[in-house]
């Protein structure tokens, strides 16, 4: 009896588990060709026919949600007999960066003043904060140094002259000896050869003796009259030629250093927050190579600011920054960023490790003397203030290139571009897009 009960349910089974494979085999897509076929076990499905993918009408498909920055409504159309593929409609967005550094402006040095010779200040010397023009005198040092330098210059290039000078004649009157046959031609190549070595000589102690001169605005040339004076030279001697010198000079052995450029004289200023002052007292001592200050430019300032390693890739020379200075009532100054020193990767005070990043930028109607040492606030701007931007999933890139596929004539096109910056979801296209284009939300994995 148990036995027939349990064959009884057995068939009930069976007839169920058959009714309703009649049922979704009656209600399934109908295909023109066999297009699943039963194989050994652990077989796979193979599609042999695209029809089975089939659009749903907008009545049967809800309307897509846009996703987190997307920049326009989400589009559908068939590509490839695929249908269903996302487009995005190019836009320009703008572009928000909100990373600021604080800074202090400091600045633009033109060039570093230093004493060439060991001395003491006369009473002609410029103060800090004077606004210069290029040439005018900055200190006059008188120094016992630079005048015996003077005159043993001068004493060389006269020295070496009448050498060639003598030479010269050795050379003329060999020439007509060598002729009569009382030389040898070996004799008059010697004494040319003597010739172009005393000119070598006489030029080499003219440029040192000119070099002297200069620092000491004193006019070498004058040197050249000595010939027209030799009552001034009648001894040999080292002192009659210091005599001739002294004659020529007739004024105090002063180092004068003038100014290269235009500017503003301020003091040493090293770039680490230390300052070197001068003396300008009249009588100070002044040491060989001691630094006087530095000529500033009158038109622009400085400022130097620590980015992270991730945030410099997003920075390059000559990108614009924009300055704010708080206690001006936020002023704003516009400039552009100069140096990236990448090599100079360290910490700070306890910091975090960082990049030194340095820009410039116009004072404009301040004077630039009334912005240094004060706090203010950078920041970098990107080169478009409203760039196209896209989803990061529709760019691809092979072999260097960035491409996406942009729909021409219901076609999807591949399309090169030129990329900038990304976000997490968004990636900036350069070139290649023009606003308003339709692209392929996500770049296909593989090609037809």
């Amino acid at each position: 009896m148990k036995a027939r009960y349990v064959i009884g349910c057995t068939i009930i089974t069976l007839l169920s588990v058959v009714g309703l494979a009649n049922y979704y085999f009656e209600t399934a897509p109908t295909t023109t060709k066999t297009d699943v076929a039963k194989v050994a076990s652990g077989t796979t499905l193979k599609v042999t026919n695209n029809s089975m993918f089939q659009k749903k009408s907008p009545e049967e498909t809800p309307a897509p949600v846009n996703i987190r920055n997307s920049v326009a409504p989400k589009n559908t159309i068939s590509t490839n007999g695929q249908p269903g593929t996302d487009l995005v409609t190019v836009t320009r967005a703008t572009h928000q960066d909100d990373r600021i550094y604080r800074s202090t402006i400091t600045p633009v040095v033109k060039n570093i003043i230093t004493s060439p010779v060991n001395g003491q200040l006369d009473g002609q010397s410029r103060r800090y904060g004077e606004h210069l023009k290029k040439g005018d005198k900055i200190v006059g040092i008188v120094s016992e140094e630079a005048r015996n330098q003077l005159l043993s210059d001068t004493a060389n290039y006269i020295s070496s002259r009448d050498s060639f000078t003598l030479s010269a004649s050795e050379v003329k009157k060999n020439i007509e000896l060598e002729k009569k046959g009382i030389i040898s031609k070996r004799e008059l190549q010697q004494s040319e050869s003597a010739y172009v070595r005393a000119m070598i000589e006489m030029v080499r102690s003219r440029i040192r003796l000119k070099t002297t001169a200069q620092r000491l605005d004193f006019d070498w040339q004058g040197v050249e009259k000595i010939h027209n004076n030799r009552s001034l030279i009648d001894k040999k001697s080292a002192s009659s030629t210091e005599d001739v010198v002294e004659y020529l000079l007739n004024r105090d052995y002063v180092v004068n250093i003038h100014a290269e450029s235009d500017g503003i004289l301020l003091p040493k200023y090293t770039g680490q927050g230390n300052v070197e002052f001068f003396d300008f007292s009249l009588g100070s001592e002044v040491r060989e190579r001691a630094p006087i200050g530095m000529i500033a430019d009158q038109n622009q300032i400085s400022v130097r600011f620590i980015v992270s390693e991730f945030e410099v890739l997003s920075l390059s020379i000559g990108q614009p920054v924009e300055l704010t200075i708080p206690v001006m009532d936020n002023h704003k100054l516009s400039g552009k960023i100069t140096d990236i020193n990448r090599f100079d990767f360290r910490s700070r005070g306890g910091q975090a490790q960082g990049i030194p990043v340095t820009a410039q930028l116009e004072c404009g109607e301040i004077r630039c003397d009334r912005l240094f040492s004060i706090s203010a606030d950078v920041k970098a701007l990107s080169e478009e203030t409203n760039p196209i931007q896209v989803p990061l999933s529709a760019v691809t890139e092979e072999n260097g290139q960035f491409f996406v596929q942009q729909i021409v004539d219901n076609k999807p096109i591949k399309r090169p571009v030129t990329t900038g910056e990304t976000t997490k979801n968004m990636i900036i296209i350069k070139n290649g897009l023009t606003e308003g284009d339709q692209i392929v939300r996500d770049y296909p994995a593989t090609e037809d």
